[in-house]
């Protein structure tokens, strides 16, 4: 008896051992070549990088692109206002206008939104939002731009009114930087 329980044991370690061994060599076996461990269709593996080369630029597309860039921001910020912050809307955008529109702007169209917006006891206000933009002309040194705009007037005591507007811009190139050199509400 007591050998036949020794041969039991000795058979129900080898046949562990064995199953380990079995299932070791397995895992081993299966084992991805990069050494990270597959996790499925869902996962993510590292050394995968898909490239995509876009095509490069021309000059001409360049400047329409920085040009439209430069309109958008500019016609949103020219044409926002409130009673109570007028004059620093202005100074913010004065490094995208040449010297001379930045005087016009200071001198006439801010006493023109001023006048349209009434005084500065009750809060009104002007937002601005650009919609669509065209670059209509595109010169070496100059461009014209239309801007599609979207405008909401808050007047204390007054409905707000929403409407849309355009704006057309002249830009000139000064020092290699594009500027605002004009704007017309139509």
């Amino acid at each position: 008896m007591f050998w036949t329980r020794k041969k039991i044991i000795t058979t129900i370690v080898i046949l562990a051992v064995l199953i380990t061994g079995i299932t070791i060599f397995y895992l081993w076996k299966n084992k991805t070549p990069d050494g990270s461990i597959d996790q499925g269709p869902g996962s993510v593996s590292q050394k995968r990088v898909l490239q995509y080369q876009a095509p490069e630029l021309t000059l001409a597309e360049k400047n329409e692109r920085e040009i439209s860039n430069i309109s958008r921001s500019f016609a949103e910020r020219f044409g926002t206002a409130s009673s109570q912050l007028q004059e620093n809307i202005l100074a913010e955008i004065s490094s995208s206008m040449t010297d001379s529109f930045y005087r016009w702007a200071t001198n006439k169209y801010q006493a023109s939104l001023q006048s349209e917006l009434g005084d500065s006891y009750s809060y009104s206000s002007i937002t601005t939002k650009a919609l669509a933009i065209e670059v209509v002309d595109l010169q070496a040194d100059t461009a014209k731009v239309i801007i599609e705009t979207q405008r909401e007037k808050i007047t204390a005591g007054k409905e707000t009114v929403n409407y849309k507007q355009k704006i057309k811009l002249d830009l000139v190139k000064v020092d290699s930087l594009w500027k605002v050199d004009g704007a017309y509400w139509q």
